[in-house]
């Protein structure tokens, strides 16, 4: 455990100044802290997620941040009510609404305090559609606010 805080840290240090490189913030970002500690947290607790993941993760935020978002935050956080519920359904297929809509806030920096992408419930969801958390996040990058294209390569994904 120590070993992945000591490397997470590292690593945060080491993409502070890729966020900031030539860009000037409209508002101050918050800093990746309270998430960071989430998947920390969990690892601890559950063994997941590890730390190639949360790597990966964290470089596609950054990867839109600088290249969508032109290393300007949106300033705008999200609520809690905002979100699908947890029973929400498409096609048959419980949580995915919620997923979807949790992947683009974290896309823009936009997850409430109280809310991680990756979570206890996002993870077995994944796995039970033969997907991961940074796979996950890249098909919702790519395929933009188009629902449909992301519901059908979930389902594509899970026929395997």
């Amino acid at each position: 455990m120590r070993t992945f805080r000591i490397a997470l840290i590292a690593f945060i240090i080491s993409i502070a100044p890729l966020l900031a490189q030539g860009t000037k913030p409209a508002a101050p970002a918050p800093p990746p802290a309270p998430e960071l500690f989430d998947f920390v947290d969990d690892f601890h607790r559950y063994g997941e997620p590890d730390y190639t993941t949360t790597l990966a993760v964290t470089a596609i935020r950054r990867d839109c941040f600088l290249n969508v978002m032109g290393g300007k935050p949106s300033g705008r956080t999200a609520t809690m009510e905002s979100l699908p519920p947890k029973t929400a359904e498409v096609d048959g297929i419980a949580w995915l609404p919620r997923l979807i809509v949790k992947a683009r806030l974290k896309l823009r920096g936009e997850m409430p305090a109280d809310l991680m992408y990756g979570c206890g419930g996002d993870r077995p969801f994944l796995r039970q559609m033969k997907m991961d958390l940074p796979g996950f996040l890249k098909l919702v990058w790519e395929r933009g606010d188009d629902d449909r294209r992301i519901v059908e390569a979930v389902k594509k994904a899970a026929r395997g």
